[in-house]
């Protein structure tokens, strides 16, 4: 038991009090304890390796927590980023479908459509003459398909140059984009195209679908691969239904390097 005005210290582990004669603290140890306030920690004998132990596992769960928190911060960081990529993925999604479907609407607008090259351009009757009629695309249009390429059942509703207007100074044919009755009776123009090759009057005019642009992408990667496949010895190819083909003498196709053969 310490009594009243001796000399002790207490012990901050267990908080007993302590003489410094027991304890074996000298008078000037015992002195600058009391000076140095909360700053100077003691233990007791019995304590002090307890005190260590504790400090070195506090120190040990501070280091831990230290790089528990580094951890979740860099766990933070890429749940962020995911969360960015993620986003950027639904957008990117959210666009390819924005195009699928305007790409749809493209193709539905194109359906009946035919795209004519090479007409030239006019809208005027023979002079002097007003018993004939003038002289305008659609009359052109339906002289080809009727008279020339002989199928009198297809049906002209309308035509249209593109673009709409010329830039000054322009003297080039615009193309001519054809509306029909149907789908089958645009397959059916298409089929016998080649017809107007036979007349000396339609050479250089082309028929050909009306392709949105990303057909018209396709198109020219493909007859940009065919010229080169030419260019570099292959014979006997043709485009035949979007791919890239080998004719045989007999004029069948068949498959070819890994191209899909075409459907008949």
């Amino acid at each position: 038991m310490v009594k009243d005005m001796a000399k002790a210290v207490c012990c901050e582990y267990c908080a007993s009090w302590y003489h410094t004669r027991c304890e074996g603290i000298s008078d000037e140890v015992y002195k600058f304890l009391n000076a140095g306030g909360d700053q100077i920690h003691w233990f007791c004998k019995s304590c002090n390796s307890k005190a260590l132990d504790v400090m070195k596992l506090v120190q040990g769960l501070k280091e831990r927590n230290e790089m528990l928190e580094a951890k979740l911060d860099e766990v933070k960081g890429q749940v962020e980023e995911i969360a960015l990529v993620r986003g950027s993925f639904a957008e990117k999604i959210r666009e390819i479908t924005r195009e699928e479907v305007q790409e749809a609407k493209e193709k539905e607008l194109r359906e009946c459509n035919i795209v004519i090259s090479n007409i030239k351009e006019t809208d005027h009757g023979a002079a002097g003459d007003p018993d004939q009629e003038p002289v305008t695309d659609n009359g052109i249009v339906k002289q080809l398909i009727h008279n020339v390429l002989g199928a009198s059942d297809v049906e002209v509703v309308s035509t249209t140059r593109v673009p709409k207007v010329k830039k000054q100074g322009e003297t080039y044919n615009r193309k001519l984009v054809v509306k029909l009755g149907s789908v089958n009776q645009k397959h059916k123009v298409l089929r016998i195209a080649k017809r107007s090759r036979d007349n000396d009057d339609w050479q250089g005019v082309y028929i050909n679908p009306d392709l949105t642009k990303q057909e018209r992408k396709k198109d020219y990667e493909l007859r940009s691969e065919l010229k080169r496949r030419r260019e570099n010895g292959e014979t006997n190819l043709i485009l035949s239904r979007g791919q890239i083909v080998t004719k045989t003498n007999a004029g069948a196709s068949f498959l070819h390097r890994g191209h899909s053969p075409a459907v008949s």
